[in-house]
C-alpha cells in the first residue's frame, strides 16, 4: 500500500485534497439553509412556480391537433414559460393560421368593374 501524503495538497494536484487557484473554499455553492426567516419566501414561490408549470402544461394538453406545432414548441422550451407567454404565442400562431397570406391576398382581383362605375 502506498503512503499518501496529505501534507502537499496545496502544490500535488494529483492529491485528492488539492484545490485549484480558481478554486475558492469561500464559494458559496448552495443556497442558504431554510430557518424561519426565509422559509415563507422560497416555499411560496416554489409552489408558484409548479403551479404555473401545472398550468401550461394542462393548457397545452387541451390544444387543438392543427395547434400541435406551437404545442411542442413550447414543451421543448428550456424553461416552461409563463402561462400568459404561453397563451400568446398559441394566439399568434392561431391567429397565422387564420390570416391570409400573400399570395392569396395578391391573388384576390382588386380591380373594379367598368359596369359598376
Amino acid at each position: 500500500m502506498a503512503i499518501v501524503s496529505y501534507s502537499d495538497f496545496a502544490t500535488n494536484s494529483a492529491n485528492l485534497y488539492y484545490l485549484h487557484p480558481n478554486e475558492n473554499p469561500a464559494i458559496i455553492l448552495v443556497s442558504p439553509p431554510l430557518d424561519a426567516k426565509n422559509y415563507h419566501t422560497c416555499a411560496t414561490t416554489s409552489v408558484k412556480h409548479y403551479r404555473n408549470q401545472d398550468y401550461v402544461i394542462g393548457f397545452l394538453k387541451g390544444l387543438n391537433e392543427e395547434l400541435s406545432s406551437s404545442k411542442s414548441q413550447i414543451m421543448m422550451m428550456q424553461l416552461l414559460p409563463h402561462i400568459d407567454h404561453a397563451f400568446s404565442l398559441v394566439i399568434q400562431q392561431e391567429c397565422e393560421m387564420i390570416s391570409p397570406s400573400s399570395e392569396d391576398i395578391s391573388a384576390l382581383d382588386t380591380t373594379i368593374p367598368a359596369s359598376a362605375l
